[in-house]
């Protein structure tokens, strides 16, 4: 994992391209830093300046679901309710009592 630690805590030793803080006047090659020396951008890692269409496309399908799941809650909220057509009520029919003749 690359370091991400900010440039205002450190900079870096135009020697070896070590990150060396501030407070520290020497670096580990053994170069003398000045303490007002410039704080240098680090090149190594350059900030992306596009979002990845990846990202989007997975923005995109998390927005479609959440649009199908809405309407499917409105479409089962909003649907008739079933009636029985017949004027009679449903009975149900008792099971058939069987002799034990076996």
């Amino acid at each position: 994992m690359p370091d991400r630690e900010p440039t205002g805590f450190s900079r870096v030793c135009p020697a070896c391209g070590r990150r060396v803080p501030h407070s520290v006047t020497t670096c580990r090659c053994g170069k003398l830093l000045p303490a007002d020396s410039a704080v240098s951008a680090d090149v190594s890692h350059p900030v992306p300046t596009s979002r990845c269409p990846n990202a989007i496309l997975v923005m995109l399908l998390i927005a479609a679901s959440l649009a199908g799941t809405a309407y499917r809650g409105w479409w089962i909220m909003n649907r008739p309710s079933r009636t029985i057509v017949s004027g009679r009520p449903q009975v149900a029919k008792p099971w058939p009592v069987l002799d034990g003749g076996l």
